[in-house]
């Protein structure tokens, strides 16, 4: 079969109505021109918040690993400072009695504090093993509390005995070694701590007239770039706790008084006192035992009956007059009841 020209022509004209349109070629080129730009705008976006959040990291990580190390420089004297004074603040915000969890803030950089419950309560602080070192491998603070006098702090109490071991040269584990008596003045009644009340308001029998824990300097010896904001806070509710005077001459032979009969009264009763009496001081009665130790200055002196459990401490300093303090003002070993009294023993 055989088409004519014209046949031809509308048989094409039919089959392609709607002939497509030719390729706008520059479109396309400008189209994808676009699509590469907005790629190259996305990549470099992602990487530059990927660096900006990578600055943080970078510089935190360093702070974090450095929070806990000591620097260099640091002396022995200022370690030995910065682990006496986290074995306070330790006290302080009561991790030894199970109130705060087991790696508390120490109060310091570089320190590491551990601790162990009754019946021999101690608190170690020790350096970190990667910095500079103290004088001593840690610094404790103890209290055995099995031969603990009164319990509480009370505005009339004249005394009770504390044996507590604060920061003993040459002593770095938490073995119940033999612990001294010593004196506690009663806190009033708007500066109690019921948490560190026997350490902040204690004094050794040979110096009454002072606290046994001399915080303040302790805490003067850390370089300030050192303590760390619980560090910061326990001092300053230390120094708004603690005394500024310890009473009359009267107030501190009571207390010496109070701690020595205390201490001889528990060791008559544990049948653990051998020493021969009388004793003047200065002294020291010492035992194997957790009674431990206690001291007793120049001016005092004590006298006693194994077999009776009869006892009688005296002694003055400076304006108190000779007083004393007998078995007698005991309700039990080591708790009074009734405050020493003026003149010697008879």
């Amino acid at each position: 079969m055989s088409y004519t020209e014209q046949e031809l022509r509308e048989s094409l004209r039919r089959t392609t109505a709607a002939p497509p349109q030719a390729p706008d070629r520059v479109a396309q080129v400008e189209r994808a021109v676009r699509r590469r730009r907005q790629h190259r705008i996305v990549a470099t976006v992602a990487v530059v918040v990927l660096a900006l959040l990578a600055v943080p990291v970078v510089r935190l990580l360093p702070d974090r690993l450095q929070r806990h190390a000591i620097p260099a420089s640091t002396t022995p004297a200022q370690v030995d400072a910065m682990m006496k004074y986290a074995t306070f603040v330790a006290e302080w915000t009561g991790a030894i009695n199970g109130i705060r969890g087991t790696d508390p803030d120490a109060g310091v950089v570089g320190v590491h504090v551990t601790w162990n419950l009754p019946p021999f309560n101690c608190i170690s602080a020790t350096a970190e093993q990667d910095g500079p070192q103290g004088t001593q491998r840690s610094w404790i603070l103890a209290s055995p509390t099995v031969i603990s006098g009164s319990t509480g702090p009370s505005a009339s109490t004249v005394g009770v005995i504390v044996p507590v071991v604060m920061w003993p040269q040459g002593v770095s584990a938490c073995d119940p070694p033999t612990a001294p008596s010593t004196t506690a003045a009663g806190p009033s009644g708007n500066t109690q701590n019921l948490l560190a009340w026997a350490l902040v308001f204690a004094q050794t029998t040979t110096d009454p007239s002072r606290p046994a824990l001399d915080v303040e300097s302790v805490y003067r010896a850390i370089p300030p770039e050192l303590v760390t904001e619980v560090g910061r806070t326990v001092f300053a509710g230390y120094e708004r706790t603690r005394p500024t005077t310890y009473g009359s001459d009267g107030d501190q032979v009571d207390r010496v008084l109070t701690a020595i009969g205390g201490w001889v009264s528990v060791a008559l009763s544990r049948a653990v006192l051998d020493t021969t009496s009388p004793v003047s001081g200065p002294t020291t009665l010492r035992t194997d035992t957790y009674v431990g130790t206690v001291d007793i200055p120049a001016g005092y002196s004590a006298r006693w009956d194994l077999a009776t459990g009869a006892f009688c401490v005296q002694g003055s300093v400076g304006s108190s007059g000779v007083r004393h303090f007998t078995d007698e003002q005991f309700v039990e070993a080591g708790a009074t009841v009734l405050p020493p009294v003026d003149g010697p023993c008879r």
